[in-house]
C-alpha cells in the first residue's frame, strides 16, 4: 500500500511518534507518572516511641539516685566481729558503738543532672512552588511539613543515642553572638563516661560515685565470642542489678550478624568464630527455607531481646568519643538500657511555628526541647568493638 506522499499538515500527525521529527509536528501525547511519591527509607525511631515523658521547666533537670548498703558489694568478704556490736553493744544502748556505726553509713543518695537539648527543622517554600503542580505533591508547603517531621524524630533517635552534654556558653546577642547550645548526654554518652572510668566521674557539672557506673566493655574490633560475651557483659550488668529481661537491647548491623552465629555449633576449639561451623546443612527441596538467626538470647544472666537499629549501622567512627582518646564505631556497637529508669525529659514537645510571610515566600520551624533523664546509668549497658 502507497504511503502518504503529500504536504504534512498538523490536523494528520498531531502527537504522532513517528512522524513527529517532521517540521510542524510536535507530539501531544501525555506522560504517564504515578503520583504517588515513593520513599524507601526505614525510619524507624525505636528509642524516641519507648521512651516515657516526664515534663520539665528547666533547662538543667536532675534526678536522685539512691544506695543500699550491701556488703556484697565491697567485694570484701563479711566481718564477723561485728556481730559483737550487733548483739551486744546495741542491746546495752552503748553511745559510743551507736555512733561508731552511724559513721559507717554510706552516703547513700547522688543528684546526677543533664541538659536540655534544642532541636530544629527549618521548612520554607516560595508561592511559586505552592502554586505550581507537582507529582505526588497537593501543597509544597504541607508537604515540606510532613517530610521534616520524620526528619526531627531521626534527629531525637540520634541525639538519646549518641549526644554529649554541654551546658552552653549562653551568650547574649550583641556580645560574641547567641553562644554554644547546651546539649543532653545521652545513652551511650553515659554508659561510655561511667563505665570506662575506674573512679568517680563529673557529668553536667555533678560528680557521679564509680558506685553508679554502667556496665562497659570496649573489645578488640573482632568478633566477640560466647564466653567473651558472657562474662564481659551479660554477667557484670547482672552483678550491677541490671535486669536483661526487662531491657531493650539495640545493635549495629555487624554486631547482629555475630550474635546470630551464637547458634550455630563449632568444632575444634569450640564455640568461638574461628572456630569451622557444624550445621552447615542440606534443606529439603520441600523446604526451601533456612532460618538462621537469633533475635531472643537466653542464658544464666537473663533473656536478652536483640533489635536491630538502622541508627546504628553507620560504619564511620566517632573519633575520640567523649574526649576519651576512643574512637566509637555504631555497626559494632550495642547497647541496652532499662526503660523504666530512662524517660524523656520534655521541656517544649514537637510543634510547628508559622513565621509571618516574607514576600511570596513562607517559612516554619519544626521544633523542641528535650533531654534525657536516666535515673541510674547502672540501668544500661554498653558494649563496643564486638564486631569486625
Amino acid at each position: 500500500m502507497a504511503g502518504f506522499t503529500g504536504t504534512p499538515r498538523q490536523s494528520y500527525a498531531s502527537g504522532g511518534r513517528m512522524i513527529a521529527a517532521l517540521a510542524g509536528n510536535d507530539p501531544t501525547y501525555q506522560d504517564m507518572v504515578l503520583p504517588e511519591i515513593a520513599y524507601v527509607q526505614g525510619v524507624e525511631t525505636p528509642i524516641l516511641s519507648v521512651l516515657s515523658d516526664r515534663v520539665v521547666h528547666q533547662t538543667r533537670f536532675e534526678q536522685i539516685m539512691g544506695q543500699i548498703d550491701d556488703i556484697a558489694d565491697s567485694g570484701a568478704p563479711f566481718n564477723t566481729a561485728d556481730n559483737t556490736v550487733l548483739g551486744g553493744d546495741v542491746e546495752t544502748r552503748d553511745w559510743t558503738a551507736l555512733t561508731n556505726m552511724a559513721t559507717n553509713v554510706p552516703d547513700n543518695r547522688v543528684r546526677s543532672s543533664n541538659f536540655t537539648h534544642i532541636r530544629s527543622r527549618p521548612i520554607s517554600v516560595t508561592r511559586t512552588q505552592r502554586l505550581t503542580a507537582e507529582y505526588g505533591v497537593a501543597d509544597e508547603y504541607d508537604h515540606q511539613i510532613w517530610e521534616q517531621g520524620y526528619a526531627l524524630g531521626l534527629d531525637w533517635e540520634h541525639i538519646l543515642l549518641w549526644s554529649l552534654d554541654d551546658a552552653g556558653t549562653g551568650a547574649a546577642h550583641g556580645a560574641g553572638g547567641p553562644g554554644d547550645s547546651r546539649s543532653t548526654r545521652g545513652l551511650v554518652g553515659w554508659a561510655h563516661a561511667t563505665g570506662r572510668t575506674v573512679g568517680n566521674v563529673t557529668i553536667a557539672g555533678d560528680v557521679i560515685p564509680d558506685f553508679y557506673s554502667s556496665t562497659y566493655l570496649r573489645h578488640t574490633g573482632t568478633d566477640i565470642d560466647q564466653r567473651t560475651f558472657r562474662e564481659s557483659v551479660l554477667q557484670p550488668s547482672w552483678e550491677r542489678g541490671f535486669e536483661w529481661g526487662n531491657a531493650f537491647t539495640f545493635v549495629g548491623t555487624r554486631v547482629k550478624n555475630v550474635l546470630s552465629e551464637f547458634s550455630h555449633i563449632y568444632s575444634g576449639s569450640g564455640a568461638t568464630q574461628s572456630a569451622s561451623p557444624l550445621n552447615y546443612r542440606n534443606i529439603p527441596a520441600s523446604a526451601y527455607q533456612v532460618i538462621d538467626n537469633l533475635d531472643v538470647l537466653e542464658g544464666d544472666w537473663g533473656v536478652m531481646y536483640v533489635t536491630k537499629h538502622r541508627n546504628m549501622r553507620i560504619t564511620t567512627p566517632y573519633p575520640n568519643f567523649d574526649a576519651s582518646g576512643f574512637a566509637i564505631t555504631p555497626a559494632t556497637t550495642l547497647i541496652a538500657f532499662e526503660p523504666r529508669y530512662v524517660h524523656k525529659a520534655v521541656l517544649e514537645a514537637p510543634s510547628i511555628t508559622h513565621l509571618p510571610p516574607l514576600f511570596r515566600g513562607a517559612a516554619a520551624w519544626l521544633s523542641s526541647e528535650m533531654g534525657l533523664y536516666l535515673r541510674n546509668p547502672r540501668a544500661v549497658t554498653l558494649a563496643y568493638d564486638i564486631a569486625s
